[in-house]
């Protein structure tokens, strides 16, 4: 039997999961490196982060497993996997957003808004 297109696909995800998870995911000129392992390692005690963390290989090896040995639980795993980390990620990278900037950014933010939306809707007299 032959693999489809979107086996294959989702078999190299979670092959590329697991291998991304062991690179370096900060770079700093060489001087530090730092992988999605050595942030794991790095911690004390689990949290929901340590927990997501550690669905990255072990959610991209069932991934790689299921494609070959049953293709439509590998399509639930995937997507279960890919909610999960883009969902966090995207909680995290809000939150970090959200604890990091001032009044002046959102002020600016809230113009630029004003300034794209207003002249899509705004009816002009004939002078």
């Amino acid at each position: 039997m032959r693999a489809s297109k979107g086996q294959l696909v989702v078999g190299l995800a979670g092959v590329a999961l697991v291998v991304g998870f062991f690179l370096p995911w900060l770079d700093v000129g060489g001087v530090f490196r730092a992988s999605g392992f050595d942030a794991l390692r790095a911690t004390h005690g689990w949290s929901l982060q340590d927990v997501v963390m550690l669905a990255i290989p072990v959610g991209g090896a069932l991934m790689a497993i299921l494609s070959v040995t049953k293709p439509s639980a590998a399509r639930k795993v995937s997507l279960g996997v890919g909610l999960g980390l883009v969902g966090y990620g995207t909680f995290k990278t809000a939150q970090a957003f959200f604890l990091t900037t001032g009044w002046g950014l959102w002020i600016v933010m809230a113009a630029a808004l004003v300034a794209l939306v207003v002249p899509l809707f705004w009816r002009a007299k004939r002078d």
